[in-house]
């Protein structure tokens, strides 16, 4: 008999109602046929029985031999494809005959369900979704590992995850020709702090692209916020650009998506200055007349920008097999972020991400305050949540121009927890002691453990347990 222990938790669906607010308003069958894709892209296999153990965990048995498709967790469909919850896996057993495979389940009250026999098993080789509160790093002078011009965060007690943020110039300055210890560094550095802390990897394309590579396949020149900016933007919604971002997914693929500390990469292959896709694409309303200008003089067109977007989706898809595909959304605004919405657009950017990503993505939104009463949130993201889909939240950054303040953190990571986020990006220049102005050098351990950051946390910990 074969036995396989040490398995730990990996994906389940969590199916709820669709929202009537959504703007392509999915029928009940739509719907259905959402949560009908997320069985078939996992390896499912009929029950053919199922039973209580002593220890209050429940066996089930199917038939073949499935090591290879088994691999850390089960979720359970029954016979009206219903989900029943994703359990982590205790032991795999086999008969001498090797015709039948025994699946030993932990904290799973399965029994007690009906028409569980003649249902579904299945199991997904994902990592799990990254999950708790997530910090990026800035600068050097406030504690953190300054790699080149990308920072990420040294492990913070009662925080879960650090995003490293990496310009596409600084990890292959020449073509091919990478500097992997940008990433290896950082995660040789996370795991010798905290090892249980994940990491995402957050690569910065647009403006800060190789300028060999802007060279090679055509530029024009932006401005983010003033005149004087003066960054050239490689034409980002051409092939011969998004050839090579699946050149670059595709190698960093082969190098980390076995490594368990990487959780996740965020999909920045269509991106100007910041990584919201779709948002902000024209700069700031000083300069966006001007960036509308060179770019549609370069042959940007928003249906090539959606193109684009699309083709980026599958490139994650077809590199990254099981580490997450995080996505930042904002409503799609042609004329600049003073614009009114594209709706039909925004529609298109969340239906192609479950199209081509599934559960596999993880789609969110870069502006939290202390509620979700936003068109993003209550047309597009919470309903696409509601799907079953995870999602994710970044807030509100500190500053003296914008109203926000610790007690308002406080409430938005609460606020995430009660909406379905399985995970807050928290605010970019955090310290605690001069939140307006930064960097004030304390490490926010005290606000950490606060009850009220620490009650969003756990209810953000516990939306993650549902995948």
């Amino acid at each position: 008999m074969k036995k396989i222990t040490n398995l730990s938790l990996v994906i389940s669906f969590l199916f709820l109602s669709c929202s009537d607010n959504y703007m392509t308003q999915l029928s009940q069958s739509e719907v259905k046929q959402q949560r009908m894709a997320q069985v078939e892209n996992q390896n499912c296999f009929t029950i053919r029985n199922h039973g209580e153990l002593k220890n209050g965990s429940t066996w089930f048995s199917v038939a073949g031999n499935h090591l290879d498709d088994i691999i850390c967790s089960v979720t359970i469909w029954n016979t009206n494809d219903e989900n029943k919850g994703t359990y982590e896996i205790r032991n795999v057993f086999y008969n001498e005959g090797r015709d039948v495979t025994v699946v030993h389940t932990i904290n799973n009250e399965l029994h007690e369900q009906e028409n569980i026999k003649g249902g579904r098993l299945c199991s997904s080789k994902l990592k799990p979704v990254p999950s708790g509160i997530a910090l990026r790093g800035v600068s050097q002078s406030r504690g953190y590992i300054d790699s080149k011009r990308t920072f990420y965060n040294t492990p913070v007690e009662n925080l879960d995850i650090s995003i490293h943020q990496i310009r596409w110039s600084d990890l292959e300055p020449s073509r091919g020709n990478y500097d992997f210890s940008i990433i290896d560094d950082a995660l040789a550095h996370i795991k010798e702090v905290n090892p249980d802390y994940k990491y995402i990897i957050r690569m910065n394309c647009g403006v800060w692209s190789p300028e060999w590579l802007k060279e090679e396949v055509g530029f024009v020149f932006w401005d983010f916020r003033r005149d004087t900016d003066d960054f050239r933007l490689p034409k980002f919604w051409e092939t011969p650009f998004l050839n090579n971002y699946s050149r670059l997914m595709r190698t960093l693929a082969e190098r980390y998506d076995d490594n368990p500390m990487v959780a996740g990469v965020q999909a920045n292959g269509v991106m100007t200055f910041h990584g919201e896709v779709m948002w902000n694409r024209l700069g700031r309303p000083e300069v966006a007349v001007k960036n509308k200008e060179n770019m549609y003089a370069a042959g940007f067109t928003p249906d090539k920008d959606i193109e684009a977007y699309k083709r980026m989706l599958r490139i994650h898809n077809n590199t990254w097999k099981k580490t997450r595909t995080i996505v930042a959304l904002n409503p799609y605004k042609i004329d600049g972020n003073d614009s009114p919405t594209d709706e039909e657009r925004t529609s298109i950017l969340f239906e192609s991400a479950r199209q081509i990503l599934g559960v596999k993505g993880i789609l969110g939104q870069h502006s939290l305050h202390d509620n979700v009463e936003k068109e993003i949130y209550e047309k597009w993201l919470l309903p696409h949540a509601e799907m079953g889909f995870p999602i994710y939240y970044q807030t509100q950054v500190f500053s003296r121009f914008v109203d926000y303040d610790l007690d308002d953190l406080y409430e938005a990571l609460k606020v995430a927890g009660r909406n379905h986020g399985v995970y807050v990006e928290i605010p970019n220049k955090w310290d605690c002691t001069d939140i307006n102005n930064g960097p004030g050098g304390n490490d926010c351990t005290e606000h950490h453990r606060a009850d009220n950051m620490q009650e969003g946390r756990r209810l953000l910990k516990r939306n993650a347990d549902n995948f």
